[in-house]
């Protein structure tokens, strides 16, 4: 049975810490385990053809893998500033410029 996204980013999580702390590195890792990145050359066509899971995907299931498992979650500094990068995405949504 193949292996849904999740579990693969878990199994990346559990495998190598330094990914739970750098979307960057989970995502070459993840390329590179499944995908074989670095050993074999993708044009870009290919690659944007949808049979690759996208930094986003790959991003979201990151979130839910350490929702379920806080023991896969970033290390405390790095969770801090994702916290604090959270906390003011809504500060410029609705920022409107008062005119006198």
């Amino acid at each position: 049975m193949a292996q849904s996204c999740k579990d693969r980013v878990y199994t990346i999580l559990m495998m190598h810490p330094v990914c739970r702390d750098s979307d960057r590195k989970l995502f070459w890792r993840y390329y590179h385990d499944h995908y074989g990145i670095g050993t074999l050359s993708i044009d870009f066509t290919t690659f944007m053809n949808g049979k690759y899971d996208s930094y986003e995907t790959i991003s979201r299931a990151r979130r839910a893998v350490q929702a379920e498992h806080p023991e896969l979650s970033a290390s405390p500094i790095i969770a801090e500033a994702r916290a604090s990068i959270e906390a003011t995405k809504g500060d410029f949504i609705n920022h409107t410029t008062q005119t006198l």
